[in-house]
């Protein structure tokens, strides 16, 4: 800050015209650079008005005007006009010094506001105030990804939101087709879903599925679950096609183009990518790092990847640096959103305690593991 009032005070000093604007903007020019050089990998607001300072003052040496009236011009006047008039050259350069400083304070001040506020939206924070807000902008016929396999990692919270927004005629890329009539299944249940691309639809407990598909309302895409994730990991990885041998000489191989390969056919399966994906871990923060719980994971790391826009459910966000970097499963890059929506009713501190039935009641715990409704997500 001492270098930063000297050069103000000698820049003003010119002023006067015994080394002209010319030289006074050369001298300001050197010190802000070297300011700029001091903060300029500093994370910082600060770092942009400085080269928006910088070039004003370059713009003030081609223009040969001193480099503080084309700061803020209605303070132009204090430099160019008012001082001019004084009979005193010495009064001349005093007020010049004193406007000087005035003038880059006020020029600072002004954007104040505006740095500050520059400052909070470039801090990253991708948490939402609650699912609905999260998922309110899928649209008609978008592709969504949902994590799970079976109940494990489903994102029932984001699902439910997604049934109360009401989109439809949806493509939905999941392991399955839904179970017993929550979660997924209720999202078939309503009428949402076009078509579904999946590994295992049918089941003991997949009745909405079985009922829906019967009755011709809804379309579905098999695919082997080996193919399914590798297509869902390809679209994230970039990779624009790849052979299989799974599925070889099946009706699912119909159409598709076949290769021999070191005398091993293989069948042509390109990249699975969506619009949205919506996924459930277990922690993350407000960058997006993700991690989850055991067998939980399944789909969701994958299906960060292969989205456009990824949705995450957590049972909660952690500061910073909570997670251990070694520990992250999903780094933030692949996370737009994130909702906390507190802890699973068959977890305690992280502990398993028990199933749910199709309720959300508990099983197999005993009378002090017994989660009321007001614990229930």
């Amino acid at each position: 800050m001492t270098l930063v009032r000297y050069v103000m005070a000698k820049g003003a000093s010119d002023i006067d015209g015994r080394a002209g604007p010319r030289t006074a903007s050369v001298v300001v020019l050197v010190a802000v650079a070297a300011l700029g050089l001091a903060v300029g990998f500093m994370e910082s607001a600060f770092g942009p008005h400085l080269a928006l300072l910088i070039g004003a003052l370059v713009l003030g040496l081609g223009r040969a005007q001193h480099p503080f009236a084309l700061l803020n011009p209605a303070c132009a006047a204090h430099i160019t006009g008012a001082d001019a008039e004084s009979s005193s050259a010495n009064n001349v350069r005093c007020a010049a010094k004193r406007r000087a400083g005035a003038l880059l304070f006020c020029s600072l001040s002004e954007r104040t506001f505006a740095q500050r506020t520059l400052l909070r939206r470039s801090v990253i924070d991708k948490t939402m105030s609650d699912a609905a807000v999260a998922v309110a902008d899928i649209p008609d016929g978008a592709t969504v990804m949902i994590g799970g396999f079976g109940r494990a990692g489903q994102p029932v919270e984001l699902i439910d939101a997604l049934i109360a927004h009401g989109p439809r005629d949806l493509t939905i890329v999941n392991n399955n087709a839904g179970n017993g009539e929550t979660g997924l299944a209720a999202l078939l249940a309503r009428g949402l879903v076009r078509k579904i691309v999946c590994s295992f639809p049918r089941q003991s407990d997949s009745m909405v599925f079985d009922r829906l598909y019967r009755a011709g309302e809804i379309e579905l895409e098999l695919v082997p679950q080996g193919n399914l994730a590798e297509r869902i990991r390809a679209a994230g990885a970039g990779i624009g096609a790849f052979f299989s041998p799974t599925g070889v000489g099946t009706e699912l191989a119909r159409g598709k183009e076949e290769r021999t390969i070191d005398g091993r056919r293989y069948v042509l399966e390109y990249p699975l990518k969506a619009d949205f994906a919506l996924i459930s871990a277990l922690r993350g923060d407000r960058w997006g790092n993700l991690t989850y719980r055991a067998t939980a994971r399944n789909f969701g790391p994958i299906m960060a990847t292969a989205a456009t826009t990824t949705i995450a459910q957590v049972d909660e966000v952690v500061p910073l640096g909570a997670i251990d970097p070694e520990h992250v499963v999903t780094p933030g890059m692949f996370v737009d959103r994130l909702v906390a929506v507190g802890a699973r009713n068959w977890l305690r501190e992280g502990e398993f305690i028990g199933g749910v039935d199709l309720e959300g009641r508990p099983l197999h715990a005993d009378e002090t593991d017994v989660v009321t409704e007001g614990e229930k997500r």
